[in-house]
């Protein structure tokens, strides 16, 4: 597994390998120039004014959250974090592009491409044989896996951070004081203030030191190198301390894992790492571009995988750093990188908003690629001896082209924010933020706010709403207490669609996850299921319930309709029962019951009219268009009640 091997070199000018990796990944990369605003790129480029005022003061004193407008994603300080460098990049192309993504996507693809290039001279700096260091470097440049971090605008961070990890890196091979006393440091810190991630730089700059580096002058000469490294990082634990008064994350909502146990945890993750992490870096599927709650399910201390997968991490670790120790192998090196580059991300050392995802893997996928192509080259020689270049260059020609075809499909569903949120949907379909995010982009097709994709199914309007609906429960019974985000769309929804009794479920779940320890009487069970109207005591105890929520009126806007639709609700759905028995009564010939039925249901509609009313004339813009969604549901049920045979509105 040497690098170092002549034997393998490329007979080309090494200008022309820098080209055609520069050029390589741009040309695969080149359909995510298309691709509109997806994730929180809509967030964090036109409703964050430190962007669009390019404020200094804003970008490096405040967090990355705290200048975005939009509620619900301006977290509080223990939640937050710092990477001014990356908000003053996304400021200087605001003010090129303003709101138009094409400019901020081609940006990304050039980051890309010179984060290859840099890959390319960084290895032939640590002694890499041309051919090795080639490969490499266009495997890091065509792989699936990066194609989160390069079509998501705000996902520079990992592009930024990388391409100023990489020059770090490259300055550290270089014997004069100037690259290493002022180049490295400021490197360092200019990495780490696109993304805190970087903190693992000084633990690679190690052990390149140790397997290739070799300081000339001795390891006491590069202490003084080594204090620079600690003072830039010391510098920007400062500015971060400052900016955010923490650290770490350290509200315990915004943390992945919570306070769950560390054996869960360790086992989660190292499933995580060989189901999700090495699969997708070495063949490229699964991606799933993200992973919320409940999109990849805990591991369990009695689950035998788990354990198999953490003894097959450990075993890896421990062999790559013997192998390190004793031989300075380049293989082990790469095996190592990966661990040190994706260690502050892995909530293995202290715990982070996300359990993982795609883009985590961006620098740290450069370490898989060297110890790939290191093991299938030691491969290649034992089974061809003679034959060992041809054969090595074949196989990564297939390996090159398979990968940068899965890229290709890779790429298909971010043509379009809908195929994309889709796409995650399908992948996990527990996934919160991919169901809002498509019933979100459904609405605003049923709105005619927004056109659907051109090659998409024709659907109604109606259908469009369905769908939304479907996917605003779905994702909400994985996380209930986001239904403060979309409180707006899931009335409009769930109105258009008759399903209120699903709405309260959801308000109710929602509420006690968002607020622990209010004390919200419980709903009558089973009530919906029933063909009879709803009996006093339910109705008494459904408005106990809304009534419980009283407390939502002195929070924030989404809150207070929760708790004033809350209190219309009960007498509408009451009436609504009414023409649910009264439906049932026909299809079972009984004139006798429906005409008890219709005489009783008179007073539920008196007080189902006061409700709406009341809701109606409360002046507040959601609050009005919902009455008017229940005042044309109320008159629905009317037409049920007169006429059962109605089914369905039209």
């Amino acid at each position: 597994m040497d690098s170092l091997d002549s034997s393998d070199s490329l007979r080309l000018p090494l200008w022309v390998l820098g080209l055609v990796v520069f050029l390589v990944p741009i040309a695969v990369f080149l359909p995510s120039a298309s691709v509109d605003f997806v994730l929180d790129d809509q967030a964090q480029v036109t409703e964050n004014a430190a962007v669009r005022e390019l404020d200094p003061g804003k970008i490096f004193g405040q967090g990355y959250w705290a200048n975005v407008s939009e509620s619900g994603r301006n977290f509080g300080r223990g939640g937050d974090l710092y990477r001014p460098l990356t908000t003053l990049s996304i400021a200087f192309s605001y003010q090129l592009f303003e709101t138009a993504p094409r400019g901020y996507h081609l940006e990304n693809i050039l980051y890309h491409a010179l984060t290859a290039l840099l890959v390319l001279a960084l290895l032939l700096r640590w002694g890499f044989a041309p051919l090795a260091a080639f490969f490499i470097a266009l495997l890091f440049g065509v792989a699936p896996i990066h194609i989160e971090a390069v079509a998501s605008v705000i996902l520079r961070n990992e592009l930024l951070a990388a391409i100023f990890s990489v020059v770090f890196l490259l300055c550290l091979t270089s014997q004069k004081r100037f690259y290493l006393w002022i180049c490295a440091p400021l490197s360092l810190l200019a990495a780490l203030l696109a993304k805190e991630s970087s903190i693992a730089l000084p633990f690679l700059a190690l052990l390149a030191d140790w397997v290739f580096v070799r300081p000339a002058h001795g390891w006491k000469n590069r202490l003084a190198v080594y204090g620079l490294m600690a003072l830039a990082c010391g510098g920007y634990l400062g500015l971060r301390g400052l900016a955010l008064g923490q650290l770490v994350l350290t509200d315990p909502e915004i943390v992945y894992f919570g306070e769950k146990s560390t054996v869960i945890v360790w086992l989660t993750m190292a499933r995580f790492g060989i189901e999700r992490y090495l699969s997708g870096a070495l063949f490229g599927a699964p991606l799933v571009f993200d992973y919320s709650p409940k999109s990849f399910p805990d591991a369990s201390p009695v689950d035998p995988w788990a354990w198999i997968c953490l003894a097959f991490w450990v075993l890896l670790a421990v062999s790559a750093l013997v192998f390190a120790i004793k031989r300075r192998s380049p293989w082990s090196f790469g095996v190592l990188f990966f661990f040190f580059a994706i260690g502050p991300t892995a909530n293995l050392i202290t715990r982070i908003g996300v359990l993982g995802s795609t883009r985590l893997m961006y620098l740290p996928y450069l370490g898989i690629a060297i110890a790939a192509t290191l093991a299938g080259a030691a491969l290649a020689r034992r089974l061809a001896p003679r034959k060992t270049t041809p054969v090595l260059v074949a196989a990564g020609l297939a390996t090159l082209f398979a990968l940068t075809v899965q890229t290709e499909s890779r790429l298909r569903p971010w043509r379009d924010p809908y195929y994309l949120y889709a796409d995650i949907v399908a992948n996990a379909p527990e996934n919160t933020m991919a169901r809002i995010n498509l019933a979100n982009r459904e609405v605003e097709f049923a709105l005619e706010l927004r056109s659907p994709p051109e090659d998409h199914p024709p659907r109604s309007r109606r259908e469009w709403v369905e769908g939304a609906f479907d996917n605003y429960a779905a994702g909400l019974r994985a996380y209930p207490r986001h239904y403060q985000f979309v409180v707006t769309n899931l009335l409009y929804t769930a109105l258009h669609t008759h399903r209120e009794e699903d709405l309260v479920a959801l308000f109710d779940a929602g509420v006690r996850s968002a607020y622990p320890q209010a004390q919200v009487k419980d709903l009558p069970q089973g009530v919906w299921r029933d063909h009879a109207p709803l009996t006093e005591a339910d109705h008494a105890r459904l408005v106990a319930w809304a009534e419980s929520l009283g407390f939502l009126a002195q929070h924030p806007s989404e809150d207070r309709v929760v708790y004033h639709v809350s209190r219309a609700l009960p007498d509408f759905l009451r009436y609504k029962s009414y023409a649910r028995a009264v439906r049932v009564a026909h299809r079972q010939g009984n004139t006798a019951e429906v005409s008890v039925l219709v005489q009783e249901s008179a007073g539920a509609l008196t007080g189902a009219r006061n409700k709406i009313t009341e809701l109606g004339n409360s002046g507040d813009r959601i609050l009005v268009t919902a009455a008017q969604s229940l005042q044309r549901n109320l008159q629905f049920s009317q037409k049920q009640i007169r006429d059962p045979s109605i089914e369905r509105e039209p």
